[in-house]
């Protein structure tokens, strides 16, 4: 955030012994990364002073005039830059870079002087600190919404809303200033690949994560001293709601123009050890080269995804900021995907050859919403499932043994692994997002499928093998666990089904803590969304595959 005071007093001249170039882009998060280093105050007052729109605010705060000449205001900009230990620190957009070089030159009186001599000669001792983002898209619609509505800051404790009402997104807007982006970082890239000068790298996504290490890190990086005290920030994070509506939206309406045939797989990952590389060798080794594997790392600790990374680079991330449970990290990973079929896969799995053609066929069928393989246990293969069902109200999982002769409909859908369309999966909302850590998500993916008209189907001729583990690598709850066969019956089931099913687990240790998590309104608006888009009722599907309604 620009700074709207005298910055120094004018005359005041220090010597320089250190300077960096924060090199960067709209919405990486720079005003951030530029107030944290400038709260330490033992390492630049980086700022925007290259940029031509602030140009009479930086004017007036240097005490100069608009005629003021070239050589007067760099100086008064390197001043009012450095801090008492002679470290200089200013940003710059890609597209502010040639009008810095402008200024240089003009202030200099070397017109003929090439930027890479420009730049020791007037930044001593400089280093560039590529700071980007990683998720482009995100920083295209955060750009375009900012373009939009005129507001680029919150400041804690102050919000400002301005034209955000019933804000609509123009995908050709943001799609453009994406390719804008990418094309702004290739250009820095290779100013840092020509330029020879010590580059360090910083992320969006590093501030978000470490805000305090990722400042002190930078600081010393710079010149500055080790473990510098970095302040709380008074900028805050402006994605909200809105953000996240425009990226489905941003997303699908890209995904329409540049369908992929085949498939795209995401893999939920928490601390899999040695199972996650494991399973992408085996998705590589089973499906056609380029087939897209997205991997979403639900805040692993155990080195796992990186070690995946190191073997197999060609596949996408997508890092949790905290935990989201399965239903929501399959969420995320789907929203990566560019193929018109999405598979999703437990990070512990072993499919064999063969397993996705079937599949895909099955998808053929226009009434089939989702389809899944055999299922076996990978310690043996021969204990086999085709889907399950519920015995009872407990909607304990009772695995389907008896082997069809082909594509056959069951009431649920193991969540281990299983595809559907990628348009069917917009359809339907993706998965409930609702629901905690793990539990329940594939039964009502299952059961959103028909009472929306669509099947089931099961493909015994595609088998994956699915390590069944005595116990899970992370914690699980039981308060998580019941919270999402709750949510489950409050959406899905007749009043009569819900009364019979919360009387069933009234005196289960868990119930208080888990009703407790329960949002009753939103719930209840879920349902009846639910029931308005229902083609049949969540009784009739119950009643077709004989699961008892009572107690």
């Amino acid at each position: 955030m620009p700074s709207v005071r005298p910055l120094r007093p004018a005359g005041v001249t220090r010597r320089l012994r250190a300077s960096y170039l924060i090199c960067t882009n709209p919405r990486s998060g720079s005003w951030l990364l530029a107030e944290g280093m400038r709260a330490t105050g033992v390492a630049g007052r980086p700022e925007e002073y290259f940029n031509p729109f602030l140009r009479p605010l930086y004017l007036r705060d240097l005490g100069l005039r608009d005629d003021a000449p070239a050589h007067t205001v760099l100086q008064r900009m390197l001043d009012a830059g450095t801090t008492e230990n002679g470290i200089f620190g200013a940003k710059l957009h890609r597209l502010q870079y040639a009008g810095m070089l402008e200024l240089l030159r003009d202030a200099t009186g070397d017109r003929d002087a090439d930027e890479l001599s420009l730049l020791t000669r007037v930044f001593p001792g400089l280093t560039l600190v590529h700071h980007d983002r990683l998720d482009r898209t995100g920083q295209a619609l955060s750009w375009h919404r900012a373009l939009a509505t005129d507001n680029w800051w919150h400041v804690r404790g102050l919000r400002d809303v301005r034209a955000e009402d019933d804000l609509a997104l123009d995908v050709d807007r943001a799609s453009a200033l994406e390719r804008r982006l990418r094309a702004d970082d290739a250009a820095w890239t290779e100013l840092f690949n020509r330029s020879g000068l010590p580059t360090i790298r910083s992320t969006y996504e590093d501030l978000v994560r470490d805000y305090e290490g990722t400042v002190r890190r930078l600081v010393e990086a710079v010149g500055g001293p080790p473990n510098a005290v970095v302040p709380r920030p008074k900028l805050i994070r402006q994605s909200d709601r809105t953000t996240e509506r425009w990226r489905a939206q941003y997303q699908r309406a890209i995904r329409r123009r540049t369908p992929c045939a085949g498939a795209s797989i995401v893999v939920v990952s928490h601390n899999e050890r040695e199972n996650l590389p494991q399973t992408v060798a085996a998705l590589r080794r089973t499906t056609p080269k380029g087939t897209e594997v997205v991997i979403v790392d639900d805040c692993s600790t155990d080195g796992s995804v990186e070690a995946t990374v190191d073997a197999y680079p060609d596949v996408t991330v997508v890092h949790a900021e905290s935990r989201l449970g399965v239903a929501r990290a399959r969420n995320a990973g789907a929203e990566a995907t560019t193929s018109d079929v999405v598979v999703f896969s437990d990070a512990h799995v072993d499919p064999a050859e063969g397993w996705l053609p079937p599949l895909l066929d099955a998808l053929e069928d226009p009434g089939v919403g989702e389809v899944a393989p055999t299922v076996c246990d990978m310690h043996d293969r021969a204990i086999r499932g085709f889907g399950f069902t519920w015995p009872d109200l407990s909607m304990r999982v009772q695995w389907l043994r008896e082997q069809p002769a082909g594509p056959t409909d069951v009431p649920f859908i193991c969540g281990c692994f299983l595809a559907m369309r990628r348009a069917t999966f917009d359809e339907l909302g993706g998965f409930d997002d609702g629901l905690l850590r793990w539990g329940s998500e594939d039964a009502e993916l299952s059961l959103r499928v028909w009472r929306r008209g669509r099947r089931c189907t099961v493909v015994p001729e595609a088998v994956v093998a699915h390590l069944f583990r005595p116990a899970f690598g992370y914690a699980v709850e039981w308060e998580h666990t019941l919270h999402n066969m709750l949510r489950v019956a409050a959406v899905h089931f007749p009043p009569d089904v819900l009364k019979a099913t919360l009387h069933r687990f009234g005196e289960h240790p868990a119930f208080p803590a888990a009703v407790a998590g329960l949002d009753l309104c939103e719930v209840q608006q879920r349902r009846d969304d639910e029931t308005r888009q229902a083609h049949r009722d969540c009784r009739s599907v119950l009643t077709q595959f004989a699961i008892p309604v009572t107690g």
